[in-house]
């Protein structure tokens, strides 16, 4: 009858007449539903009930009975029976109940994956602080023992013996959902059919953390497929710019922190590997931490100080192009870099130049060679733009004040000093007010007042004299500069005087 009822969902159905085999099928057979009668000669409904949810199965029981065995259901809900059918019971009745009961199944199941979900959600969330906050952690022994008791407070088992950590980096800000959807579909795909156990995190730094469980160093060869494979993913659904890196192999569970350092390490790297890259430690754990730059630093500044702009693109094409940079270290390329930078202070310092270097950018902010290429020559270049103008003031400057010590006494204003340097008379103006301090005619009346009063120091020579010796043809004009200069006449400072 049930056969007939064409139920939806029903994957297998057992018949038995013998109710003590119900027992054995049930412990081999994933059974989500029981449909017994009340009465039976060799062990009642009732009892069929009690054994079985000694086993703790969670089955849904539906129980048939007649009229007259009524007060038999009511025992039967005490023991947890779901719903009854009333003998003999059409197909329709039957139908109605089953599917009542599947239902019920599928709510309680949802709930049941809802409440992992939310538990899992919640692991995540406590493993990912404690681990952020170990990995950030500089006491290396620490580390190691604090790792161990956090896999053991969440009840997180490492069933085999070897680990490796990957992490995977990304240029932008991400949105944590869409990579744990691409992570699902992979996990399926590889992580499911092999021995491997993956737990991964989001360290808040616009990386994801992976630390790989595995039983052979053969899998460690799934593991690479794994990350090139969300790499791939990563790339062609959501167009997000990242880098991977992996560690080497660890042999215990205490190696996840140093696995984690190598990977850290290694991600460092990405600046000089095209996007989407997976970098192995082992490549980059070989280069040299010890190369000296002196000699192509002295040049720099050689090439700055000369102005000298095509020289400084060839050397800073050479030094951070990928065959140079295949030999040493990253962190001997950002302290290249760094240096770099300290050059054009130190020029900027010695000269008195202002220049906004304090904000530049930091060398883990590119994205590429070719940007950080692009911005140092920039910089630079900016830079020697600076000294050029500041030369160029300078020299406009000390040819007017040295015109001026020269030629005081004749009749010089700001129409001939602007002339003798080739510039308007407005852009003259300006670049001798910011070099000097001062404007010109300032300039002018302070180089002939302090001669006039050298002069006026001998008494043989006369203030009428004077006054023509420092460019004024009118002494009353002289006198009245003179007082409103120093705030006396020149007779009362000869008078003092003498």
């Amino acid at each position: 009858m049930i056969e007939r009822s064409h139920i939806e969902n029903i994957e297998g159905i057992y018949f038995t007449s013998e109710p003590l085999n119900v027992e054995d099928i049930v412990k081999n057979v994933n059974i989500d539903i029981i449909i017994t009668d009340v009465r039976m000669p060799e062990i009642t409904g009732l009892d069929l009930i009690k054994n079985i949810n000694k086993l703790n199965l969670n089955i849904k029981f539906i129980v048939l009975s007649g009229y007259d065995d009524f007060s038999y259901v009511k025992e039967a809900f005490k023991l947890g029976a779901f719903d009854y059918i009333l003998k003999p019971g059409s197909i329709d009745e039957i139908k109605s109940v089953i599917e009542k009961t599947i239902d019920k199944i599928k709510e309680e199941e949802k709930i049941k994956i809802n409440q992992e979900n939310n538990n899992n959600k919640y692991i995540e969330a406590i493993l990912e602080n404690r681990l952020n906050k170990i990995f950030n952690d500089n006491n290396f022994e620490f580390e190691k023992e604090n790792v161990v008791n956090i896999f053991k407070e969440l009840n997180i088992t490492f069933l085999y013996s070897y680990f490796t950590v990957a992490v995977v980096s990304f240029k932008e800000s991400i949105n944590e959902g869409n990579i744990k959807k691409c992570l699902y579909e992979i996990n399926k795909d590889i992580i499911n059919k092999n021995e491997l156990k993956v737990i991964y995190y989001n360290d808040f730094k616009n990386n994801f953390i992976f630390i790989f469980n595995y039983s052979s160093k053969i899998n460690l060869s799934q593991i690479k497929i794994y990350i090139k494979k969300l790499l791939k993913e990563l790339k062609e659904n959501l167009n997000i710019v990242c880098f991977a890196a992996i560690s080497e192999i660890g042999v215990n569970i205490e190696s996840i922190i140093e696995c984690y350092y190598q990977a850290m390490e290694a991600i460092k790297y990405m600046i000089i590997y095209d996007p989407f890259s997976l970098i192995e430690y082992y490549e980059i754990s070989q280069k040299n931490d010890k190369y000296n730059f002196s000699s192509e630093l002295n040049k720099i500044k050689e090439f700055i100080l000369n102005y000298d702009t095509v020289q400084i693109s060839n050397l800073i094409e050479i030094l951070f192009s990928k065959e140079k940079i295949k030999e040493i270290s990253i962190n001997q390329i950002n302290k290249l870099y760094r240096k770099i930078i300290n050059i054009i202070n130190d020029i900027a310092a010695a000269k008195e130049v202002s220049f906004q270097n304090e904000n530049y950018k930091e060398f883990n902010s590119f994205n590429s060679l070719s940007d950080l290429k692009i911005y140092l020559k920039t910089h630079i270049f900016e830079f020697i733009n600076l000294l050029k103008k500041r030369n160029e003031t300078n020299s406009i400057s000390d040819i007017i004040k040295k015109y001026v010590q020269e030629n005081y006494y004749k009749d010089i204003d700001m129409a001939v000093a602007s002339n003798i340097v080739s510039l308007s008379y407005s852009h003259f103006s300006k670049i001798f007010k910011d070099e000097t301090g001062m404007n010109f005619s300032d300039y002018l009346l302070k180089v002939r007042m302090e001669k006039a009063l050298e002069l006026l120091s001998d008494p043989t020579n006369k203030i009428n004299d004077v006054s023509k010796s420092v460019g004024y043809n009118n002494p009353k004009h002289f006198t009245r500069a003179f007082k409103k200069y120093f705030g006396f006449l020149p007779s009362e400072y000869r008078g003092k005087n003498n």
